[in-house]
């Protein structure tokens, strides 16, 4: 790391929660988990964007932790606290360790920029929101997983298989603006909409008042009452949203995107309203009456601007 990588930058990181419970952790729990955190942090002088990460980590006082009783998830990103936590079922695979560390890092980097999600206003609007920042966060996962794959693929005995996979693996991830846009991409047909789609639907129910049903369960052992930083992406400015793509050493990936396929499939109104249909099967009900709340809210905020004579809005 460079002296500019190590300089700190004040961050308005609420971390008072964490510390809190951090005090009521064993000396023994501690240092066992400084210590499988350093050994994967070892891992960044052999894969390029964990050492990227864990700079800027530093320098804007990140703090990390393994999470003991977390389930159906890697990790998780505390919004407004500068906190990452690991599952610690993913701590055993250090490939696996590496790309959750970088994913939630990320994570961290998108709140200090004030680009994380709020409180749902509508569904749809809030699943794009939900759905640009995890794919940010796929495309330097899928890095981290690829340049640990090819570090170990360079340890191996270099026989005819491994020399080709090696070779393929460099040339993927030779251009790292291409790979990462390609990455990012990927996420809105791979099987990650769906999830994503289930749990933001009840979490927009119970935010409406139309679902009172059981929550996906996470169990995370740390829950802090914070609020992320900023007022998170604007959906309707492609220049902010193209602000998503910095990476962590400030070059853009995004920059070389076509304007078509963010504003035309990402961002349309036509693709936002198929979010609807996002969640699994047993969630059609769901989103429907999410949406039945949502036009008669709209209906009704119309009818308002009428009675005052104000013209009536599209939406």
């Amino acid at each position: 790391m460079t002296a500019c990588d190590l300089k700190k930058i004040k961050v308005r990181w609420d971390q008072s929660g964490f510390e809190r419970a951090k005090s009521g952790w064993s000396s023994e729990r501690i240092e066992k988990d400084e210590k499988s955190l350093k050994e994967a942090f070892n891992q960044a002088s052999r894969v390029p964007v964990l050492k990227e990460a864990l700079a800027w980590a530093q320098a804007h006082g990140v703090k990390f932790f393994i999470d003991r009783t977390c389930v159906n998830v890697g990790g998780y990103y505390t919004p407004g606290s500068g906190v990452v936590a690991i599952a610690e079922k993913h701590t055993h695979f250090m490939q696996d360790f590496v790309r959750i560390i970088v994913h939630e890092t990320r994570h961290a980097w998108q709140d200090h920029h004030g680009l994380l999600k709020r409180s749902p206003h509508n569904f749809a609007g809030y699943f794009i929101k939900n759905s640009l920042i995890e794919a940010d966060a796929y495309a330097f996962e899928k890095r981290a997983e690829d340049e640990c794959r090819l570090a170990n693929l360079k340890r191996q005995r270099a026989d005819h298989q491994v020399l080709k996979s090696l070779f393929a693996l460099q040339e993927n991830l030779a251009d790292k603006e291409s790979y990462l846009a390609g990455r990012f991409l990927e996420w809105f047909s791979s099987d990650r909409p769906k999830f994503y789609g289930d749990a933001a639907s009840k979490h927009c129910g119970r935010f409406t008042g139309v679902y009172q049903g059981v929550m996906p369960e996470n169990n995370t052992e740390l829950r802090l009452f914070t609020f992320p930083l900023g007022s998170g992406i604007d959906i309707t400015d492609t220049q902010r949203v193209l602000e998503l793509g910095k990476a962590f050493s400030g070059r853009n990936y995004l920059a070389g995107l076509p304007h078509e396929v963010l504003s035309k499939k990402i961002l349309s109104p036509t693709l936002a309203m198929s979010f609807y249909e996002a969640a699994n099967d047993d969630q059609k009900q769901l989103t429907a009456a999410l949406r039945k709340r949502e036009l008669q809210a709209w209906s009704k905020f119309n009818l308002a601007r009428a009675k005052h004579g104000f013209p009536r809005l599209l939406r």
